[in-house]
């Protein structure tokens, strides 16, 4: 932001001797003597304009007010180390004026629902207790919907998605964790979980269902696909494109290991 600031005011000012905003108040910046100022001076005032916008509150709230009420100038301090002064060439044209106060109150609305909401993040509230202990009902979080687009999916993330037709009957959302990706194989054992093979310490108590299901058949099968098997452990096996998720409330929650597994398409973001 300050290098932005010091080209915008280096270059623009040099070129129009005034800024945009000063442009729309009908001021301009001009030398003692009236001139347009140089290339240097614009410079100076471009660095001076960086330092004292980044103490912005200090300088307009507690020096200016001391300083520009006793300047036979009026000028504040910012104007005398940069060796300009402001004078006023015209009175603010209507309309400008009226779209820069439009642009002020409408343009953080657009940003934050044409951009941010839509794009970066969008908040939600907990329904259930599918995710205790780590959400409780009513509590809210927000998706970061940046975060997949910039990195892959991670082990033991808690993701927001729409859920798939099989998990609802209705257009919701769910928050659970991230425990299998495309290619994983996921089994759970006398109450233990296993990846890949392995075993994983899991953090919220013991499973008490089995998974895949003691008696899979033909319906199963068209759920979470074919049978695998481990170092001697029955498993499923994440398809591509697919994740598979749990809530930590892990005997109370309606996820993978009742209807099945999430298209990636269907993730709106990282909690």
């Amino acid at each position: 932001g300050s290098a932005f600031n010091l080209g915008y005011y280096t270059i623009w000012t040099a070129i129009n001797g005034q800024s945009w905003g000063k442009a729309l108040a009908g001021i301009q910046v001009v030398t003692p003597a009236g001139a347009a100022p140089s290339w240097g001076r614009s410079f100076v005032r471009a660095a001076t304009d960086t330092v004292f916008m980044n103490l912005q509150n200090f300088v307009v709230g507690f020096v200016d007010p001391l300083v520009v009420p006793f300047h036979k100038q009026r000028r504040s301090v910012q104007v005398l180390v940069a060796g300009t002064r402001v004078i006023h060439v015209a009175p603010p044209r209507n309309r400008a004026l009226w779209v820069s106060i439009a642009a002020s109150v409408v343009g953080p609305v657009v940003l934050v629902f044409a951009l941010i909401r839509p794009l970066v993040l969008q908040a939600y509230y907990v329904p259930s207790e599918s995710m205790v202990p780590t959400l409780q009902i009513r509590d809210r979080l927000v998706a970061n919907r940046l975060t997949y687009r910039l990195r892959a999916f991670r082990h033991d993330e808690v993701i927001l998605f729409r859920a798939p037709p099989a998990a609802t009957t209705g257009k919701k959302d769910y928050v659970k964790r991230l425990i299998g990706l495309p290619g994983d194989t996921i089994a759970v054992q006398d109450g233990k979980r296993f990846r890949n093979g392995k075993w994983v310490d899991d953090p919220y108590g013991e499973i008490k269902y089995s998974f895949p299901p003691d008696f899979y058949d033909e319906g199963d099968r068209k759920v979470w696909g074919p049978l695998v098997t481990v170092k001697g452990i029955q498993c499923l096996r994440v398809p591509k494109g697919k994740l598979f998720v749990l809530g930590d409330n892990r005997n109370n929650s309606n996820d993978s290991h009742a209807w099945g597994y999430v298209p990636i398409r269907n993730v709106i973001g990282k909690a």
